[in-house]
């Protein structure tokens, strides 16, 4: 819209004029300061013919954002479905121009990446999960050695599987859970926990992998 004010400054006719000569081949409509339509381009008046000669605003019951900087932008829906990105600028003689783009197929795009993206998270979860339980619960009898036949040492082994296992299933529910995200309805729980347990939790989770390099560990609080 910024190419149109040299043009303003000749009046009211001069803005018609000389605006819409210069708009791109969008929907565009000149408003005045109440949001008479005043004139409106042969774009708009296919996009929109329910708001041709009516008092109605084009972008229907949508609600536009206040003016910042004499300009808004926002996306409305037409009576069709289609939907429309407006931009409107404040003229200096008082009127306003809306220019509108179709943004349907974008729009669509982005719903249809939505599904997508929620059937492989659907998908993920099923999968991952499957194999992952079946781990924690092997990890969980090797642990408990009811046939008395593990060395101390194979049974922290296997400790240390189901206990890295629990955390990697904690952490594929938090990546899944990617909806309370994008909603803004993730919560964060905060509970107690003692030294002594986190101190048991590090050692079981990296002594290993210390022991398999030939190097020493220790944790220290």
């Amino acid at each position: 819209l910024k190419p149109l004010l040299p043009s303003i400054g000749l009046g009211l006719g001069g803005v018609i004029a000389g605006a819409f000569a210069r708009l791109p081949p969008d929907p565009a409509v000149l408003l005045s300061a109440e949001g008479a339509r005043l004139k409106a381009n042969a774009a708009f008046r296919r996009a929109f013919p329910h708001a041709v000669g009516g008092a109605r605003a084009p972008w229907g019951r949508t609600q536009p954002p206040e003016f910042i900087g004499g300009e808004r932008s926002f996306e409305a829906a037409a009576p069709d479905g289609r939907r429309y990105e407006w931009r409107e600028q404040k003229l200096p003689d008082g009127t306003r121009l809306a220019v509108a783009r179709d943004v349907t197929e974008r729009v669509e795009a982005a719903e249809s990446a939505a599904r997508a993206k929620t059937l492989l998270l659907a998908t993920m979860s099923h999968e991952l999960r499957t194999p992952l339980n079946s781990i924690l619960i092997l990890g969980q009898q090797l642990a408990e050695n009811s046939g008395g036949n593990l060395l101390p040492k194979q049974v922290e082994f296997a400790r240390n599987i189901h206990s890295s296992g629990s955390d990697l299933l904690n952490l594929i529910t938090d990546i899944l859970d990617l909806s309370k995200i994008e909603s803004g309805t993730v919560t964060v729980d905060a509970e107690e926990i003692s030294f002594a347990s986190l101190c048991d939790s590090i050692e079981r989770n990296f002594r290993h992998i210390a022991d398999s390099k030939n190097l020493p560990f220790e944790v220290m609080f």
